[in-house]
């Protein structure tokens, strides 16, 4: 066990690991995304005074480099459309702390194609090239 001594930051950060621990032991848990996720929100830890990507920043990751089919992106060049190709869901990948240094932490959103069209200039149905 931990000292008790330790700093309420330390406390924090402890609470984190257990928190995500769940999270990585489920299986499949980097290439698959739950039918019932709507929003997947990665935060940067602290971890011995070095910012760490937390668990959901690792399956954000995972997800948009091995799994999604990037479809495009809007005009700053920062938020990115992609297409899950197990279910035909659309997900939007944007960094809402960009005021951080190197962007902040990714979200990943679903998005109903509707919003899709109008914030990409995409036409539906989409046709995604294999």
């Amino acid at each position: 066990m931990g000292s008790t001594t330790g700093t309420s930051n330390e406390y924090r950060e402890n609470q984190l690991r257990f928190e995500a621990l769940p999270l990585l032991l489920r299986t499949d848990y980097y290439v698959k995304i739950l039918p019932t996720e709507t929003q997947l929100n990665g935060k940067w830890l602290i971890s011995y005074g070095q910012i760490i990507a937390d668990p959901i920043c690792d399956k954000i990751d995972d997800l948009i480099k091995s799994h999604f089919k990037k479809i495009s992106h809007d005009a700053s060049g920062w938020d990115t459309l992609y297409l899950d190709p197990n279910d035909n869901r659309l997900w939007e990948l944007t960094y809402p702390e960009s005021q951080l240094q190197g962007a902040g932490p990714p979200q990943l959103r679903l998005v109903s194609p509707e919003d899709a069209q109008r914030k990409y200039g995409l036409s539906l149905p989409l046709k995604i090239l294999s």
